[in-house]
């Protein structure tokens, strides 16, 4: 993305041209929900510059989400990053994802949701932490 624009842009709106072809395919079967993403974010934070995400993925990213919306206004879009992806949340939930799988609560920076109105208000569904929870916890975790 920092030094191959020319092919970068031209490659990245081909994945979107064809993300969006696969989820209207779904969609014309009858698919109440899609999951899309990417993994943009490492432990110790995002692997891609909030500038870099914005320029790049972003715009992107809404045509996808705005052709499944339109073939399917109801429809729950959810998304998938791994990892510190906090810079890009309230991005998200405004450009329409109702799931963000997973929340990665051990990644640096994390907060918990309550702390977030935008989350709250979207009502962002919330997932148990799969990387520590999920496999190493007991009852009482």
């Amino acid at each position: 993305m920092a030094l191959r624009r020319d092919y970068v842009g031209p490659l990245l709106d081909e994945v979107a041209d064809y993300s969006i072809g696969i989820g209207l395919a779904l969609i014309d079967l009858g698919a109440d929900a899609l999951l899309t993403g990417d993994d943009v974010g490492m432990d110790i934070g995002p692997m891609v510059s909030p500038r870099m995400w914005r320029e790049w993925l972003k715009p992107r990213l809404q045509r996808v989400f705005d052709a499944y919306r339109a073939a399917r206004p109801d429809l729950i879009l959810a998304y998938h990053t791994c990892g510190s992806v906090l810079p890009f949340i309230d991005e998200l939930v405004e450009m329409g994802v109702d799931v963000l799988n997973p929340i990665q609560v051990t990644a640096r920076g994390w907060m918990p949701p309550r702390s977030s109105s935008v989350w709250n208000e979207a009502g962002l569904l919330w997932r148990i932490d799969q990387r520590e929870v999920l496999p190493h916890g007991t009852r009482r975790t």
